[in-house]
């Protein structure tokens, strides 16, 4: 019996090439997790995601549906089982450890919510990195509840 409680990841998708997002899910030392995407209905790698990974959740959203942002993410958690949900960007590449560290500083700080103050970019046309220090809402953890 696992003892880790399950955390969602959540990730809205337009179109985008979501094969990374998949790949740095798969590669989380955190081992209790799903991955929800919630993405078009035609979104083009929706079979590779469900080959790849069994716990990969998707919600298809008609073309014609004008949902906001923050009503796809509200979907995403609506539907996933976790106790806790965190942020899963498309366009993001994340370390091996994010869940884990994560989750761990949450339980520490005893809150329910927890985001990230320091960032690190990779800007590929200058081939640098730059570290960026403000609260940044899109690295969101928090208790479904």
């Amino acid at each position: 019996m696992n003892s880790l409680p399950l955390i969602s990841c959540i990730c809205v998708s337009k179109n985008i090439n979501i094969l990374n997002v998949i790949e740095n899910f798969l590669q989380q030392t955190y081992k209790n997790k799903e991955l929800i995407i919630v993405c078009h209905h035609d979104h083009p790698h929706l079979n590779y995601m469900n080959m790849k990974y069994n716990n990969t959740n998707n919600i298809s959203v008609n073309v014609v549906d004008k949902y906001r942002l923050g009503k796809l993410r509200n979907l995403g958690i609506e539907i996933s089982n976790g106790e806790y949900f965190i942020q899963w960007d498309d366009d993001d590449w994340y370390h091996c450890q994010r869940i884990e560290i994560q989750y761990n500083e949450l339980i520490k700080s005893s809150k329910l919510a927890l985001i990230l103050k320091d960032v690190f970019m990779y800007i590929t046309p200058q081939n640098k990195t730059y570290k960026f220090s403000r609260h940044f809402e899109g690295s969101i953890i928090m208790k479904k509840t």
